[in-house]
């Protein structure tokens, strides 16, 4: 039974409530505030957030024709309505509401025919399907001696016919006004009796795509049973049959028969996930027993076939290219040319070739991939779970079966996911996207360091975009996550694979340095190399932020505060991170964002003090501001552009020296962040081990503003050159010691405790 709902306030329903059922008498319809709501009905399954109208295209009909079931937390506002005259009395209250509920219908109809489109394609797929495994099985029948089985079940097979064709116009119409800016539809059908005719009209239409639904996957159920319906009739029972027989006689199987019984259990699979995800609907398959039949052929020497069996496992992923393109309902255009250039990439022979051909092939996959990215992640966050296929898709870019070996096949769908423990929190793209999506992250900035608040004013500058536009893209989700593709995913997907010039984002072997296991990047060995080199470079997560506290007498007092970075890991294999953010937003004490390749074709241990030196780099700049070169003021980077811009007049540096300076400034073009990534490189790797790498001024530079932690500070004091670097971070750091005490003593004169950040900081200093 649904929940009681009480009219005209607000309600706060829980995740898996159902908040109508389907057929039961209709006594309101309810506005959704917050959270998202699943439509289920015998041949339906969408979901619907903010913004819906639950019920309301229902009203026609008296009772609803779909159930309302909550998918996350929610809150509604239920209104009283019995019949479809009740809308008027709805608008009465608030005659916003007319253009809220057709721009929601308009979404409710191109999401439905999204769907039905889906099922279409399904329906003719398997038709297809059905029709060419059955020539084969005659085919192979009168190959090795043996007499085809009549199938009735195929022989009177038909394509699917719609009993009631839809008015295709006027999908269209709706479908494409579902893409007008809201604003601007919000403003057509503010009119009373415009909106009045459009919901009218949009119900009915809703009802017509909902029966068009419920007919074809009837179709698709009904039709799968002349491939399995647990007699010796179908198709896959009668391949089995042939299969045994020809094992029977020890006669010579070149596989084409094998294939095709495997391709029977794969579409099986198929159809059962696409009705169980997309309709809501459990088909009556005797797994267990297809398992089993499998199993015999196969000659597999086991006791059962469970899910996680290496044969089940590789069995969910056959014809995964097929399984990624239906679930994004990628249109025919798209698919067939997706189809066509994996089809060519996996027949090459030198999938890194540099001939014209090659690269554009891999160019053409690459822009194709993304819109399918974008569409399958989609339809994965609206839904509890996604198939297997999709989830290797969207974490590991994996997307045909043909591009791995069977090895690398198990391994990739056997990682375990891991609890997000650590100090770092690690996000593969999937997650990452997810919270770009929900709004609990900013989107990152562009690689031209455009936020995507200055992107969208770059927008009205340029006239891209009106005003009102901008405010309404600020807060639209679909155009904060496009933003994220396409200026942070697209570009660091790229970057971070380390093959920029023979990149492509689908994952193939050629692409895999080493094994699957081996290659990839975890939370635990993440935050493991991370806080190794932490025990290093003590400081490197500490930054400044304000402290107030009027109780105690502290106006403004600056406290040292350590936040460690987010690592987003981009679906590819590669050897490169990259250090995207030095902070996450305008406040200084949100945390960087590293990128690294899921799968690492190079080691942690070389790939992190890169991203520590230019993280240092980039934040002393933040922080700085204007200031950052002006050795006026004193930080890292001014003193190293001091010493960079006249390291030829250094008398501390002899003439070899200064040639090597030269040297390491025109092997990073002249780019001065770089230049000083060499350096702390050869800081944290040799001179913490007591290798001298680096040149005095330098030396001292970094012990200034990068000091080793005090194990290792005292572990190299007894080599003069360390301990004449260090003397100045001492000096610095006993008179910094030395003022906070100062500073605090007026604190417990008065009367009060030193507040824990300012202890903290103090702590932070002495043990420095």
């Amino acid at each position: 039974m649904s929940v009681k709902l009480t009219i005209n306030t607000t309600n706060r329903i829980p995740k898996g409530t159902v908040i109508y059922d389907e057929n039961q008498d209709i006594e309101s319809i309810a506005l959704v505030i917050r959270g998202r709501v699943e439509i289920l009905g015998n041949g339906l399954r969408a979901v619907c957030g903010a913004g819906s109208f639950l019920g309301l295209p229902d009203l026609p009909q008296g009772k609803y024709q779909v159930t309302y079931r909550v998918l996350e937390d929610a809150v509604v506002f239920p209104y009283a309505a019995f019949i479809e005259v009740d809308i008027e009395n709805i608008l009465e209250i608030n005659r916003e509401y007319g253009s809220l509920m057709t721009v929601y219908l308009n979404r409710y109809i191109r999401d439905i025919y999204a769907i039905y489109k889906v099922f279409s394609r399904s329906a003719d797929d398997l038709y297809s399907f059905i029709q060419s495994a059955h020539e084969l099985y005659e085919e192979q029948s009168k190959k090795f001696g043996f007499t085809p089985v009549a199938s009735e079940e195929v022989d009177s097979l038909q394509t699917y016919q719609a009993s009631k064709p839809l008015d295709l116009t006027l999908v269209d119409y709706y479908n494409e006004a579902a893409s007008v800016d809201m604003d601007i539809q919000k403003g057509y059908y503010r009119g009373r009796n415009i909106c009045l005719h459009h919901i009218q009209e949009q119900s009915a239409l809703v009802q017509e795509l909902i029966f068009n639904c419920r007919e074809i996957t009837g179709y698709i159920a009904e039709t799968l049973k002349a491939i399995t319906n647990g007699t010796k009739h179908c198709l896959f029972q009668m391949m089995a049959d042939l299969i045994q027989g020809v094992h029977r006689l020890e006669l010579e199987d070149d596989q084409t028969l094998m294939k095709g019984f495997e391709k029977c259990i794969a579409k099986i699979s198929e159809i059962d996930t696409l009705m169980t995800r997309g309709a809501a609907v459990s088909l009556p398959i005797e797994r267990e027993i297809i398992k089993q039949t499998y199993q015999r052929i196969a000659n597999k020497d086991v006791e059962s076939y469970d899910d996680d069996a290496p044969e089940s496992i590789t069995d969910k992923l056959t014809n995964s290219l097929h399984q990624i393109l239906m679930y994004a309902g990628a249109d025919e255009t798209m698919s067939n040319e997706m189809k066509e250039c994996i089809d060519r990439f996996v027949e090459l022979q030198d999938k890194t070739a540099t001939d014209n051909a090659t690269r554009m092939l891999r160019k053409n996959i690459t822009n194709l991939y993304y819109e399918i990215y974008k569409k399958c992640f989609k339809r994965a966050y609206a839904e509890e779970e996604s198939p297997l296929v999709i989830d290797l898709f969207l974490r590991y870019g994996f997307m045909d079966e043909r591009l791995l070996d069977k090895e690398q096949l198990i391994e990739i769908a056997s990682i375990k996911k891991e609890e997000n423990n650590g100090p770092c929190k690690v996000y593969d793209m999937k997650e990452w996207l997810t919270l770009i999506y929900s709004g609990e992250r900013m989107p990152s900035k562009s690689e031209f360091d455009l936020d995507y608040a200055e992107y969208l004013r770059d927008l009205v500058k340029s006239k891209s975009i009106t005003d009102t536009e901008m405010k309404s893209w600020s807060k639209d989700m679909d155009k904060r996550l496009d933003y994220e593709i396409e200026n942070m995913f697209k570009y660091n997907n790229r970057i971070s694979s380390g093959e920029i010039s023979i990149f492509v984002p689908v994952l193939h072997k050629e692409s895999l340095h080493k094994n699957i296991e081996n290659a990839l990047a975890t939370v635990q060995s993440i935050n493991d190399a991370v806080l190794e080199l932490r025990d290093i470079d003590f400081s490197v997560f500490y930054r400044e932020s304000f402290y107030e506290n009027r109780e105690v007498g502290v106006m403004k007092e600056y406290v040292m505060e350590e936040v460690y970075p987010e690592f987003i890991l981009m679906p590819t294999p590669g050897s490169n991170g990259v250090m995207w953010q030095d902070i996450s937003s305008r406040r200084r004490n949100t945390p960087a964002r590293f990128l690294l390749p899921i799968f690492l074709n190079s080691q942690l241990a070389d790939i992190l003090p890169k991203l520590f030196g230019r993280f240092r780099w980039e934040l002393c700049r933040t922080v700085q501001g204007a200031m950052w070169n002006d050795i006026k003021y004193k930080s890292l980077t001014s003193e190293y552009m001091d010493f960079i811009q006249f390291y030829r007049k250094n008398g501390e540096l002899s003439e070899e020296r200064r040639e090597k300076v030269k040297l390491q400034i025109q092997k990073c073009r002249n780019n001065s962040r770089e230049v000083f990534v060499l350096d702390y490189e050869k800081w944290v790797k040799n001179e913490s081990q007591g290798a001298m790498r680096l040149s005095k001024p330098v030396r001292e530079i970094l012990a200034t503003y990068c000091p080793f932690k005090r194990e290792i500070r005292e572990r190299l004091s007894t080599q003069p050159m360390f301990s004449d670097a260090m003397g100045r971070y001492n000096r610095e750091k006993g008179k910094k010691i030395k003022e906070l005490e100062n500073r605090y003593l007026t604190i417990t004169k008065a009367g009060h405790e030193i507040p824990e950040p300012l202890q903290e900081t103090l702590s932070f200093y002495k043990d420095l």
